[in-house]
């Protein structure tokens, strides 16, 4: 039902109308009000926000198209009707140019009322559908914009940024400048939600593209004209965050590191270049950093991290793991290990708690990438890539069980030590028998199962640290008997230690 305001100064003409309405078109229009001048019509419409509007052309002060054109100045959405004594060229010329719905001669009749009536809801409602069209297709390209440049990021990040599909992706982003600046922001002790509002910051003050959150970090991408705008747009992207998340910067939660600007079709390379002056912010490497083989407490925390469900402590202890990588562009076969090992175990305990499926996730449990990558850049981003998968699955899972986390706790510092279930117990304070079946609940497997998957995971990375021998590696990781670790590493990997390290 459409809502009709009057407006007439004769009050005989308002009260026929309002009476043809009530009794003849009641089951589609309803009278709102009624207004016996322009001025009181102008007061009127914001307040009854009335549909359509039946307007005389001729009233003391404003006149009905005068009215009409100051309703439009303001905004007013409603359809239009004029009703006049005469029949004049100029008034129905003018009426057209504002859009009228319809023109009426007096004295109004009810058949030319229900008709100039209906046509008006009916423009109105067509006109209703084209904007519920048009804001649905701005949704569908806002989410398709989004989309593209999620992958347009993802490309840069992975060091692409030439080729059809690239070039598709800039132009559906509308980037026609030459040259682009990359930066990176990483987020520390600070909630998620503070990258969306970076987002949405970025968006709003420049036409920056910010992505996805990745372990704490961010792309940024700012396209220049020439390389000289860069200076003037690095310092406006950084006045930006700092108008709304200052403190965040003031603290150091918030860091951002820029990279020289780069022509659009090699500005991947920049990528790097940006990542490690982030990340220099964060945690202040020298450039002659060791490896990480023995940073037992980084190890520690990420299978601490994971044990617990943890994914902000996860991804925080993960980059810590990586940072010497990123800073030194290097990264030794032993390291390269110690981070598939990671990755793998905590892959196949998703896997053993149902959190990924099998088949899916054996497509990231083949770590040759890894193994191969060229550099520490190209290694760093690659085993990103799993940690994506890791953190989400981690994120949907369930956490464990606060004894059996200390369990796994104190299993993972003690590997190498002859520990039984009965002493884990002790150290929880738990029955044995109540432990055992916690690992059998929680973990997919008895805490023998458990510890030999441990032993033989860390056996993998020690059988490549230079001057490795069977008897010590056994040795190290808590096997007494080095013929008993050499069939069982056989009987869990395929091959014996021997042949293991050599094939790598």
């Amino acid at each position: 039902m459409k809502r009709v305001l009057v407006v007439d100064d004769e009050r005989p003409v308002v009260d026929h109308i309002v009476r043809t309405i009530g009794k003849d078109l009641a089951s589609e229009f309803l009278v709102a009000g009624t207004a016996s001048s322009g001025r009181e019509a102008l007061e009127k419409v914001p307040v009854l926000q009335p549909d359509i509007v039946l307007m005389d052309v001729r009233m003391p002060g404003l006149s009905g198209l005068d009215t009409i054109r100051e309703l439009k100045r303001q905004g007013s959405g409603a359809a239009f009707l004029l009703s006049t004594a005469y029949e004049r060229f100029d008034i129905a010329k003018e009426a057209l140019e504002l859009g009228i719905s319809g023109y009426m001669l007096k004295p109004v009749v009810k058949d030319s009322l229900a008709a100039a009536l209906r046509t008006a809801a009916e423009q109105l409602d067509r006109r209703s559908g084209f904007q519920k069209d048009e804001v649905e297709q701005r949704e569908i390209a806002g989410e398709l914009r989004a989309f593209v440049a999620r992958a347009y990021v993802d490309g840069l990040m992975l060091g692409r940024s030439q080729g059809e599909a690239v070039q598709a992706m800039r132009q559906w982003l509308a980037i026609d400048k030459p040259w682009g600046l990359l930066g990176a922001a990483v987020f520390l002790h600070v909630p998620e939600e503070s990258h969306r509002e970076l987002e949405a910051l970025l968006q709003y003050k420049s036409n920056a593209i910010c992505g996805p959150l990745t372990s704490d970090l961010c792309l940024i991408f700012q396209p220049l004209a020439n390389a000289a705008e860069a200076p003037e747009a690095e310092k406006n992207l950084l006045d930006a965050v700092r108008s709304k998340m200052g403190s965040s910067l003031q603290r150091g939660a918030l860091r951002m590191g820029f990279a020289a600007p780069r022509p659009i079709e090699e500005v991947a390379a920049a990528w790097p270049e940006a990542l490690m002056k982030v990340i220099s912010l964060r945690r202040n490497f020298p450039p002659s950093s060791g490896p990480l083989v023995g940073s037992s407490e980084s190890e520690e925390a990420f299978h601490s991290a994971v044990l617990e469900g943890d994914p902000t402590r996860i991804r925080r202890a993960f980059e810590d793991l990586l940072a010497p990588f990123e800073l030194t562009n290097q990264v030794e076969v032993p390291d390269r290990y110690s981070i598939i090992s990671l990755l793998g175990g905590a892959l196949r305990r998703l896997i053993s708690r149902g959190s990924l499926d099998p088949d899916s996730a054996s497509l990231w449990m083949d770590f040759d990438d890894l193994r191969q990558a060229a550099d520490g850049q190209e290694f760093c981003l690659l085993a990103r890539t799993r940690l994506m998968i890791l953190t989400d699955a981690v994120g949907r899972s369930k956490r464990w069980s606060v004894r059996l986390a200390s369990a796994l706790d104190y299993v993972a510092r003690n590997f190498a030590q002859p520990i039984t279930l009965n002493e884990v117990a002790l150290h929880v304070g738990l029955p044995a028998k109540r432990l055992s079946r916690m690992f059998i609940e929680e973990v997919g497997c008895g805490y023998s199962d458990y510890l030999i998957d441990l032993r033989i995971s860390k056996a993998k990375i020690f059988l490549l640290l230079p001057g490795a021998t069977i008897k010590q590696v056994s040795t190290d990781c808590g096997f007494s008997d080095p013929n008993y670790f050499s069939r069982l590493f056989k009987k869990v990997t395929g091959s014996t230690p021997t042949e293991f390290a050599a094939a790598r």
